[in-house]
């Protein structure tokens, strides 16, 4: 049997089941694009993406930060800048889940999380689109960073205000961002106070500036996550149809009680914002997706796995499973 670099378990490695997973995760990745190849067409030739935010943009309506955004140049290049911002979002996105989960894990229990990130079916195409919030989704990440792994005061205070911004970038993280601000008082009311106060700041702040700045005001942030039109991506329903997404939810919710951390206070709130938004409402189910991919590395260890690594096996059956809903 070939085997990678001896590791400290007592199962080697086998790069033929390491090779296995990466190839139907390669095939996936691209099966993922090549089924949603209309919405890439569309996001080439520059035109709006029926479902999501970009036709009330084109409009000069939807989130007042995005609608004052694309009237820079909505003449000669519609939805360029937000397409921008939401790769550049997107990208650093998926850099900081990999960071946050390298410095827990390290990198190999890290991979199943980002390949599932990367390999669910229409979410790239989603998080690519203009306004799709995955610039909030950024700074969620950052302050959930710094309020988890940081020992600075000034971290802590920069945690809240980087939480904060992404509620003013992306509505929908409200109920997680105040989760896991909050459920820092639980093991230190100093960092809590302090994420507290930067978290009150920034919004406020931000939310007098876009009244000041956009034409849409204040209320336009909230007024454009409306239930998506008929034909959004389905990616709540996905979520609720994988067996072993609903089982590792299921154990990180129940078991992770017992050890709650800001992840298990973002997560809770992350599915409750799910559930009010109804299964269609595919921005209202990314943020619970993201925080469970944090989480799945728990998993092994909340059911006493001896061996963490045949967490792959689990993972590869996953990975199978969405063969069919890619390419159907």
């Amino acid at each position: 049997m070939l085997q990678l670099h001896p590791n400290i378990h007592h199962l080697p490695d086998n790069i033929w089941h390491t090779m296995l997973i990466a190839a139907v995760a390669g095939l996936l990745a691209w099966g993922g694009w090549w089924a949603h190849l209309e919405a890439i067409e569309v996001l080439s030739a520059g035109e709006a993406l029926q479902a999501g935010q970009e036709p009330a943009l084109i409009q000069g309506e939807g989130h007042a930060v995005y609608a004052w955004i694309e009237q820079l140049l909505a003449d000669s290049h519609p939805l360029l800048i937000n397409r921008i911002l939401s790769a550049v979002g997107w990208v650093v996105s998926l850099f900081l889940v990999g960071r946050i989960l390298i410095r827990i894990s390290g990198f190999l229990l890290a991979l199943p999380s980002l390949l599932l990130l990367i390999t669910f079916p229409g979410l790239t195409t989603w998080m690519l689109a203009g306004g799709s919030g995955s610039v909030g989704l950024m700074f969620f990440l950052l302050g959930f960073a710094s309020l988890l792994q940081e020992e600075h005061e000034t971290s802590w205070i920069r945690g809240g205000v980087f939480c904060g911004c992404s509620v003013l970038l992306y509505p929908m993280l409200i109920l997680p961002a105040i989760a896991i601000v909050l459920g820092t008082f639980e093991w230190d009311r100093v960092r809590a106070i302090r994420a507290g106060l930067g978290f009150a700041g920034a919004v406020l702040a931000g939310g007098l500036t876009i009244g000041l700045l956009s034409p849409s005001g204040f209320m336009g942030m909230w007024s454009s996550y409306s239930p998506l039109p008929e034909g959004a991506y389905p990616i709540g329903n996905l979520i609720l149809k994988s067996i072993l997404l609903v089982f590792a939810a299921v154990i990180t919710v129940i078991w992770g009680a017992r050890k709650r951390g800001i992840s298990w206070w973002g997560l809770v709130a992350a599915l409750l914002g799910g559930l009010v938004s109804g299964t269609s409402h595919a921005y209202g189910w990314i943020p619970f997706f993201v925080l469970l991919s944090l989480s799945l590395v728990k998993v092994p260890g909340y059911l006493e796995i001896r061996h963490p690594r045949s967490i792959q096996s689990v993972f590869l059956c996953q990975l199978l499973m969405w063969i069919p809903v890619v390419f159907s």
